[in-house]
């Protein structure tokens, strides 16, 4: 007699509303997870609120990310010259492992952005994320704050590049 032979199935993943948390500002809440995807990525939206943003960094992790509303102000390097060019709704990015990359929201409405990642940077959200559950972000973060999701961001093995 064969052995059964496995064979994949499509299955049905729920966000919960409640599982959002705050990184610098940035809701982030999880749709899907590595877990839900057998290891092969995470997906997340992101509500980047005016003025807030992430510093221009990379991290071992691939990401694309694809704004559904509003625009956003990429950063990225090339060789030596850090750039910058908006992006708007319908409108992503790839960003490949090790890239400088960052981006902040310099309009006024909400930037609403969907995150494809690997699970590092997965980890790195879970772990830096503070749970938001029917909260509100807290917009600025304080100097403590920062400080706790970076050194959470070396252990991930991210690096930011020095203030320009």
């Amino acid at each position: 007699m064969l052995a059964p032979t496995y064979v994949p199935a499509a299955r049905l993943v729920e966000a919960d509303p409640l599982s959002s948390m705050e990184v610098l500002g940035v809701t982030v809440t999880p749709l899907v997870s590595s877990g839900e995807t057998d290891g092969q990525f995470a997906l997340f939206q992101a509500l980047v609120p005016h003025n807030v943003g992430i510093p221009v960094h990379s991290h071992p992790d691939v990401e694309f990310f694809y704004v559904l509303e509003g625009s956003l102000t990429v950063l990225r390097q090339t060789d030596d010259v850090i750039e910058s060019f908006q992006i708007g709704a319908r409108q992503g990015g790839f960003v490949p492992s090790n890239a400088l990359h960052g981006f902040v929201n310099s309009n006024p409405e909400t930037a609403h952005v969907l995150i494809a990642c690997t699970s590092g940077l997965e980890a790195f959200l879970s772990e830096a994320g503070t749970p938001l559950g029917e909260s509100a972000p807290r917009i600025p973060p304080n100097g403590a704050e920062i400080e706790r999701v970076l050194a959470i961001a070396r252990k991930h093995g991210q690096v930011f590049a020095p203030p320009c």
